[in-house]
């Protein structure tokens, strides 16, 4: 992923991010969440796409007690510390092993798709999305959200005070998080052109405030 941000992350590289970076993502999460209105539907179903560790899974579990919840990932080990950490919602998750260009779920599945930080690793990002719609049930709705190539310097400072990273080694993550997570990411634009190529309705692109991120909002 460092080198290549398509490649699949090796296993220091999930283990890092689980470490050290996926916690930092839940006060931002929990804010979109309330921005946007996100309100789960009652006894619906949500795909969480590239969902890591399981952190914004098991927060969601823990908000919405009426929800089925799923997730697909990558790399095998973190769909492992998924599987240990929504444990106590065994009864109403699901985690599997699967790429976001070939989901492993039939059309017209889920309420609600999420990806977070995820797309920028998809080798082919429109499949990635019509892969997501196809599994969307009509009317669903789909949120993306991921590092911002246009970002601020002062907005990535933001998003590692919410990391565990000790406080002298933020400048250099700092400028990792510029140089290879934002760095081969997407703008605005570039999310504007993608969206325009797959049947989105409502769809809206903007930047999350004070985070290096932008949101994808739309509905099939």
């Amino acid at each position: 992923m460092w080198n290549d941000a398509t490649a699949p992350y090796t296993k220091f590289e999930s283990w890092f991010y689980n470490a050290f970076i996926a916690q930092g993502m839940l006060p931002f999460m929990d804010r979109v969440q309330a921005d946007l209105k996100l309100e789960a539907p009652e006894k619906g179903s949500l795909l969480d796409v590239g969902c890591g560790g399981g952190h914004i899974l098991e927060r969601l579990a823990e908000k919405f007690p009426q929800l089925t919840l799923a997730g697909v990932d990558l790399s095998e080990e973190q769909v492992d510390r998924a599987n240990e950490r929504l444990r106590p919602y065994v009864s109403r998750t699901q985690i599997r092993q699967g790429s976001a260009l070939n989901l492993p779920y039939p059309p017209d599945k889920f309420d609600v798709i999420l990806s977070t930080g995820s797309i920028k690793h998809w080798p082919d990002k429109v499949l990635g999305l019509s892969e997501c719609l196809r599994v969307l049930k009509p009317g669903g709705r789909l949120l993306i959200m991921e590092a911002d190539r246009g970002c601020r310097h002062k907005d990535v400072d933001n998003l590692f005070r919410h990391t565990k990273i000790p406080a002298l080694l933020r400048p250099i993550f700092r400028s990792f998080f510029l140089l290879k997570v934002s760095g081969p990411s997407l703008d605005l634009d570039d999310v504007r052109d993608l969206a325009a190529k797959v049947p989105l309705t409502d769809c809206s692109v903007s930047r999350i405030k004070d985070v290096p991120a932008w949101v994808l909002d739309g509905v099939k």
